[in-house]
This record gives C-alpha cells, structure tokens and sequence, in this order.
C-alpha cells in the first residue's frame, strides 16, 4: 500500500482515534487555500511514500532542533540506530506546502528542542490537518499537533499545511533567515511583526 492508499483508508478513520489533545485549527487568511490535489501528491513525497526512500515509519528516532539546543547547535546524542531527524523539515509540491517544526510558547522559546517520535505520527499527523482543513468545510490550510503522547501539554513537533504565497510562508520565509526565536502555534504570524520592529531598529542606527 503506498501513500496514497494508505492517506485514502485512514481519512475516515483518522480524527475518530486521534488524542483528544491533537487539535487542529484551520484558517484560510493566515494558511491560504493548497489544492487538495497538490497535498495528496506532496503527501507520497514524505517517509514512507513512493517518492521517498524507504523508511521504517513504526521505528522512534530523534527529532532535533538544532539551533534551540543549550547552547545552540551543540553535539547531540543519538540514542538510536535510525538516523536523526532536523528540524525545521519542509516539503513542497505545487501550491502545498508541508512544514514539521518545534513547537514553542507565546513569548517563542522551545523547551523541547530534542524530542523521540515515529513517523507513522508525523503522517496521521498531516493526514489529520488535510482530511480537517485541507478537504474539509474550511477548504484551507492548517495547524495540528503531532502529539504521540496523548497527553497535556502536546509534544514537542507541530505539523502545517499551508499554500504558497500564503502569510504563513512569508512566516516560514523569516523564520529560516534569520529568526532566533520558535512559532508558537497559537499565533504563528506575530513572527512579522517582530522582524519588522528587529530591521526598523538596526535601520534606524
């Protein structure tokens, strides 16, 4: 069963056996509206897809964060065979766009810069986002946890499906120049507004 299939069976299924803390949340001014054609085509370029090297989806591995490590970018130890993931991880594919990246609080720190999870969490992950946003009544793009814990407060990785030439990929734009800080998932965008206010006071020197 490939990607898609796989995408398909588990849409029906997906929000019915997901945490009750795995919450998504869709919107189309800050996340666009990809076509769900181009999402279920990005969606057979992640792990485990026809178009990605074939990985063990049910195996943990780490998931890190380089530049949130204490200090930033210092060593990391692998507790496991399987290679580590970095993060920010993007994929695109025509107008969809796939991000997975740390989560972080209102003021944009990341307590978890190190976190252990599957992939097979990643996708019900983005199968989520998709089946609720994507497909769903908000035909937009959207935020959901990748929570394996089932617990309060979510884990440390957060999953967004957004359109190119979107807000939020201006968002993600700033956020891999040069941003220091993590998105908090509540409020992605107040990103702008604080790179806007850090280019106006080294301007103004």
């Amino acid at each position: 069963m490939n990607n898609r299939q796989f995408f398909l069976a588990c849409i029906t299924l997906s929000l019915q056996f997901s945490c009750v803390f795995s919450l998504f949340k869709c919107d189309s001014t800050l996340y666009g509206k990809p076509v769900p054609k181009d999402c279920f085509n990005l969606y057979d370029q992640l792990p485990g897809g026809p178009e990605a090297p074939d990985i063990d989806l049910d195996t943990p591995r780490s998931f890190v964060e380089p530049k949130f490590m204490q200090p930033s970018f210092s060593p990391v130890f692998n507790p496991f065979r399987t290679q580590m993931v970095q993060l920010p991880k993007v994929w695109r594919e025509g107008t969809c766009r796939c991000a997975l990246m740390s989560i972080a609080n209102s003021a944009g720190i990341v307590h978890e810069a190190t976190s252990v999870d599957k992939w097979r969490t990643i996708l019900d992950a983005v199968i989520d986002d998709v089946q609720a946003c994507v497909i769903g009544s908000y035909g937009a793009g959207g935020v959901h946890f990748a929570n394996s814990m089932c617990r309060e407060p979510p884990d440390a990785k957060v999953v967004y499906i957004y359109a190119q030439g979107s807000r939020f990929e201006s968002v993600m734009n700033a956020y891999m120049s040069s941003y220091d800080r993590g998105l908090d998932p509540d409020e992605p965008d107040s990103i702008l507004g604080r790179v806007a206010v850090a280019n106006s006071s080294i301007a103004a020197r």
